[in-house]
């Protein structure tokens, strides 16, 4: 039979530019320029995967390294926020110490959970300042009022925290009227009653952002309360009208221009109708 000159060169050909009339072949040639691809792609992942878990690697072996260094270790401890206690007091609190590593052995959490015990300090933060300072900030209670309590004093912050108790006269307003029922360092008084302990609570914050002071608050009865602003001058008027005239500002003026005329010893009355009068007698 005749061979074709062209068969040799067919032969010599690559298969995928062979084509037939039904494109099998081109298909072909196309499925396995897609494997091809997948592959390159697949080793091209593996391989950044591989960079990256490498890199990774030397990184954390660097931090290790660096991180257990003499550079990270606690030289200093900073105090802020605080008055009622000195910052070494506030230190000894916190058993916060030096020369330990700021990175895992700083104990935040038990720094501040020995702080929060203490009934002056109402909040605490714990926080580290790279490379080697550990930073306290305290949020303390303040002595706002106290009660007679047999032969002590009952010392507490505006929101009623039993602070301390002590023999000694607090230089706070003392609150007459209220009978304790229960003590505790740290938590709020309990009291007979409620109502009266919440009304002495209010004025002493009102008392405060009115820029007023008084020696002593006598609730007993709630329709004449006595706020002293001296022992021998002192305000007499109901709840509502007295933190009334606290709100308004009126009492401030009242009190201001009796101060800058000398007089420390009278009566100062609010009526309902917003009316005020003052008595030099006492």
């Amino acid at each position: 039979y005749a061979v074709s000159p062209l068969s040799g060169i067919m032969k010599r050909m690559p298969r995928a530019l062979i084509l037939y009339n039904d494109g099998t072949d081109l298909e072909l040639a196309k499925k396995q320029a897609e494997r091809r691809r997948y592959k390159q792609r697949k080793k091209n992942r593996f391989m950044t995967r591989f960079y990256f878990l490498m890199t990774a690697l030397i990184l954390l072996i660097f931090w290790l390294i660096i991180s257990n260094s003499g550079m990270f270790t606690i030289d200093a401890i900073e105090v802020r926020g605080n008055s009622h206690y000195t910052a070494e007091e506030i230190i000894n609190i916190g058993h916060a110490t030096s020369g330990h590593n700021i990175i895992y052995q700083a104990n935040i959490k038990e720094t501040r959970e020995f702080l929060e015990q203490n009934p002056y300090i109402k909040h605490a933060e714990v926080r580290r300042k790279l490379p080697s300072t550990l930073v306290i900030d305290v949020t303390e209670r303040e002595e706002r009022l106290a009660f007679k309590y047999d032969d002590d004093y009952l010392v507490m912050d505006e929101d009623g925290i039993l602070l301390r108790k002590t023999r000694n006269k607090p230089m706070t307003t003392i609150i007459q009227g209220i009978v304790v029922s229960k003590i505790k360092l740290g938590e709020k008084i309990g009291t007979e009653n409620s109502t009266r302990m919440d009304m002495a609570l209010d004025l002493i914050k009102e008392m405060i952002k009115a820029d007023l002071y008084y020696v002593k608050l006598d609730i007993e009865n709630v329709k004449t309360i006595k706020a002293y602003i001296y022992d021998t001058l002192i305000v007499k008027t109901d709840y509502d009208t007295l933190m009334t005239n606290m709100e308004n500002g009126k009492l401030h003026l009242v009190v201001e221009q009796l101060f800058k005329d000398g007089i420390e010893r009278g009566t100062i009355t609010f009526n309902e109708d917003g009316s005020v009068s003052f008595m030099p007698i006492f």
